[in-house]
């Protein structure tokens, strides 16, 4: 092989080179801005779970007041269930009185 062939062939070797690294930085930038892109979207979603945790930090605490006042309204059933048989069993007992006395008379 001569000297001008061995340059014919390096040249042809560096000038493929040379297009591969041009097409790695093509690629590399394609990279980076589909990097950017994905980035962007993480933020975005990042946003949207810390809105969609604020929503749900208030519906727990709505819910939190709700289960309280359920609390209290059972707590409230309870004790009219409770009235309402000791005033059956007063009623009873009065009318029970009543109907002796009515026999008493008689």
């Amino acid at each position: 092989m001569t000297t001008d062939e061995r340059f014919k062939q390096l040249e042809d070797v560096m000038v493929e080179m040379l297009r591969k690294q041009d097409r790695t930085v093509e690629e590399l930038a394609h990279l980076r801005e589909g990097q950017s892109e994905l980035n962007t979207k993480v933020v975005r979603m990042e946003n949207r779970v810390e809105r969609v945790e604020g929503r749900l930090e208030r519906v727990e605490g709505r819910l939190e007041r709700v289960e309280g006042k359920l609390e209290d309204v059972n707590r409230n059933v309870l004790e009219l269930r409770r009235d309402t048989e000791k005033y059956q069993q007063e009623t009873t007992t009065g009318l029970s009185q009543i109907i002796d006395l009515i026999r008493g008379l008689k």
